[in-house]
């Protein structure tokens, strides 16, 4: 990580930036070349590691780093065992390490590095400018007075001069349309400036983005066009030409769930072009895994087959097999999406009428949506309508004093039908409270309905004055178990705080 580390600020390590930024792609492509190794040194021993330095070379780095042994409390140097890092040219020019002037003042600390011998650091690390091409050797030295021996790890790499190469975006990256990317690459040019041009692939012609690129900053804003469109963007640098990978740019796509069945699940999104082919992907043991293609906007999985909980799209043109930005993954479960209803609401209005409002997650599969009502204990259409959209509504006029109870009823294609939740509303009449059902069983629950201020407080009294019980209504709808309370004839109030709202007999078989 250390050897492979971009140098940033003044050249070499310091106390702000240490050895530069992590550079993790760099680091990969160093294990891949295995240009790395750990030995093991003694007491007085050198140990030796050649390397082939090719030509075009703009710069050389070695590093050297060691697990140090714990110094004594209160030591004066806590660094035991002073391994020592040499470079050797071809020619036998010998290089030392940079250090740095630890002196305890600001204007000490800020001083650049210089070569010299390291004695305080357990890391050492030696850069060379264009180095001469050839046979050149790395050596790591233990001094005499070693306990024991020493296991350390060595690392080198070089930079080719005139390097250039783009990091994003690259194969298969993100690049959603109508929004603002940071394209990114590296490089080594001494040239200031340079000119940055995009196309769409099929074109020939290339399109500005600016002529005044900052090249050593390694980074611009661009706006992505609101477009579909296989694109690369490439670098002009004098006549040097650096295209990118192929890349799809795309809208992004939002993953929604039209139904959630015990059997199946569908699934429908935005969609991204008319010519535009959709990847489905579900979730796997440890990521997201291709479970199949589409050219449509919508697929229904059965659970069978598909039994993940997550899936995400993402769209791709086959002709370059260049895929567009992914949409996020949500857990069908957790959607708020059944069987076909997403919900039905009935609420009271001014007018004292029902508002009907029914939610579904999609049309596919419909043929009707039916409102009805329950009424003398069967339920019974109150309006039925053709499907054209996924929310509908009915205005309920035939309010009756009491629970007025609701449901939504959908016949499928296949002559199937399905049935929402129920929904109800209480309605007291004229008065604002309403307490039902009376007479009441002595095992029955009492509702109690009553429009307040305040918490309304339901108190039973029996026909001799004794307080039998007494319940505060947190909600609407009050209910109470009368837990076989003897029959008779009883007495209630109903109050909002301390003012009396209404009262009366109740009877119990």
């Amino acid at each position: 990580m250390i050897n492979t580390a971009d140098d940033i600020g003044a050249p070499g390590p310091d106390f702000e930036s240490g050895f530069g930024n992590l550079n993790l792609k760099n680091a990969v492509f160093l294990w891949l070349d295995k240009r790395f190794t750990t030995e093991t040194v003694s007491e007085g021993q050198t140990i030796s590691v050649p390397i082939m330095v090719p030509e075009n070379i703009r710069k050389i780095k070695t590093t050297l780093v060691w697990n140090d042994p714990p110094a004594a409390l209160l030591a004066s140097k806590a660094l035991l065992h002073d391994l020592d890092l040499t470079l050797l040219d071809p020619t036998g020019n010998e290089y030392s390490p940079w250090v740095l002037n630890s002196f305890p003042l600001l204007d000490s600390l800020r001083q650049p590095a210089h070569r010299g011998r390291d004695t305080l650091n357990n890391v050492e690390q030696i850069t060379i400018d264009f180095p001469a091409s050839g046979l050149w050797e790395i050596r790591v030295a233990a001094p005499p007075e070693l306990s024991g021996s020493q296991d350390f790890a060595l690392a080198w790499n070089w930079d080719t001069m005139q390097h250039f190469a783009w990091t994003y975006p690259s194969l298969n990256d993100p690049v959603p349309a109508n929004r603002e990317v940071i394209l990114r690459w590296e490089n080594n040019f001494s040239d200031s400036f340079a000119r940055l041009e995009w196309r769409p692939l099929l074109s020939p012609n290339w399109r500005l983005i600016t002529d005044s690129v900052q090249l050593q900053r390694g980074w611009q804003r661009w706006i992505i066009p609101d477009t579909f469109t296989e694109a690369q963007v490439r670098m002009m640098v004098g006549a040097k030409e650096f295209r990118s990978d192929i890349f799809l740019i795309s809208k992004e796509l939002r993953m929604k769930i039209g139904l959630n069945c015990p059997d199946s699940v569908l699934l429908f999104w935005n969609a991204a072009h008319s010519n535009a082919q959709y990847q489905v992907y579900g979730l796997g043991a440890i990521r997201m895994e291709p479970i199949l293609t589409v050219s449509d906007t919508f697929v229904v999985l059965q659970k069978s087959a598909f039994p993940q909980d997550r899936f995400a799209v993402a769209p791709f043109t086959p002709e370059f097999n260049a895929y567009g930005p992914r949409s996020p993954a949500p857990d069908i479960s957790n959607q708020g999406v059944a069987c076909y209803f997403r919900g039905l609401l009935a609420n009271l209005n001014a007018d004292f009428n029902v508002d009907l409002n029914l939610s579904v997650g999609t049309n596919y599969g419909l043929s009707k949506i039916y409102f009805e009502k329950l009424t003398n204990g069967s339920f019974t259409v109150l309006n039925e309508q053709n499907v054209q959209q996924l929310e509908y509504s009915f205005l309920d006029e035939t309010l009756q004093k009491g629970i007025n109870t609701y449901r939504a009823r959908i016949l499928l294609d296949n002559g199937a039908t399905l049935l929402s939740d129920t929904a109800k509303v209480y309605y007291g009449g004229e008065n604002k409270w309403w307490v039902f059902p009376n007479p009441i069983p002595s095992t029955g629950v009492l509702n109690v309905v009553a429009v307040t201020d305040e918490p309304a407080v339901f108190t039973l009294f029996d026909i001799l004055g004794n307080l039998v019980l007494e319940k505060t209504a947190e909600e609407l709808l009050l209910e109470i178990p009368l837990n076989s309370l003897p029959k008779g004839v009883y007495f209630y109030k109903i109050n909002d705080g301390t003012l009396l709202v209404g009262g009366g007999k109740l009877v119990v078989e």
